[in-house]
């Protein structure tokens, strides 16, 4: 599949983010300070869109009770897998039965992996997947990588702030 393709307006529309509906191979971004309610977001937009599998990578170790007794009502996979090569093989083998993915936090993931984190985006979109990234913003002074944001800027060209 060449690059533009992924972009072809034949992309589908699928799950609702924030009341907006994403097509297919979107990447969105939720980011903001901690406790601010992005993984509460991420568990809204789960129970919004029923109908979808998921994928949910707690990269934090941190599987909260709710989300457990989610998969029991709704087809939730989860994992708290931060391990990058290892989420790709994940995705890579799960991509024709789940819908979209759900990465919080990608700040957890290792960020001397930009290349990986450049085929992770390039699977989602080549498999016409939707992809939600939880970025953490702890402080002014913490900051990830210019190469590592930069990447997510390009491909999560949909953000939004908590």
């Amino acid at each position: 599949m060449d690059f533009m393709d992924m972009f072809s307006e034949d992309n589908k529309e699928t799950i609702v983010v924030k009341g907006k509906r994403l097509l297919q191979g979107d990447i969105v971004n939720i980011y903001g300070e901690d406790y601010v309610g992005k993984t509460t977001e991420c568990y809204n937009i789960i129970e919004n869109n029923k109908e979808y599998s998921v994928m949910y990578f707690d990269t934090e170790n941190s599987l909260y009770p709710k989300l457990e007794k989610m998969a029991e009502e709704i087809d939730v996979l989860y994992s708290n897998e931060s391990n990058i090569n290892s989420m790709l093989k994940m995705i890579d083998d799960t991509t024709e039965a789940i819908d979209y993915y759900i990465i919080d936090s990608i700040t957890a993931v290792n960020e001397n992996n930009v290349m990986r984190l450049m085929e992770l985006f390039n699977l989602i979109k080549k498999n016409k997947k939707n992809l939600i990234l939880v970025s953490q913003v702890r402080s002014i002074n913490e900051k990830i990588s210019y190469d590592y944001e930069k990447l997510i800027n390009y491909y999560a060209y949909k953000f939004e702030k908590l």
